[in-house]
């Protein structure tokens, strides 16, 4: 095999995100969102009554690295996202998506972010060394091994 497993994985995330950000590249105006609440990063996990917002397989597929979101200013009311912005770069990603959720949040909007709790996963880790979460990685991401 030429590539990895690990390799042939991150060749397929990067060409989903190049289709996602060329969709965007044709986009001339501002979305009118359907919902005045966002839930970005959403996964699997859709909110009813909330536009749910990410990479693939959502209401609206975004690449959050890219910067720039599709809708005008100050459309939404409450923002939500969980489990998201750590996987991104700090600087050059969380940063300029941050600037862009503040912009298409009306001025009375609210914010809600969460993040792992890196305390309770050293902990975990401290505990059983890292197997719970060698295991929970491995039931979320199938055909994923160590």
């Amino acid at each position: 095999m030429v590539f990895s497993q690990r390799t042939l994985a991150m060749l397929k995330y990067d060409l989903v995100r190049f289709r996602t950000r060329m969709k965007a590249c044709f986009r001339r105006r501002p979305i009118q969102p359907v919902f005045r609440r966002l839930h970005f990063g959403c996964g699997p996990n859709h909110i009813e009554g909330w536009l749910n917002v990410d990479l693939t397989k959502s209401d609206h597929d975004v690449d959050l690295s890219l910067g720039r979101l599709p809708w005008a200013d100050g459309v939404f009311d409450a923002v939500l996202s969980e489990h998201t912005i750590e996987h991104l770069d700090l600087t050059a990603e969380v940063i300029p998506l941050l600037r862009e959720v503040r912009r298409v949040t009306s001025a009375s909007g609210e914010l809600w972010l969460s993040c792992p709790d890196m305390e309770k996963v050293c902990g975990a880790y401290f505990e059983d060394r890292g197997r719970k979460l060698v295991m929970g990685r491995a039931e979320r991401i199938p055909g994923w091994t160590l």
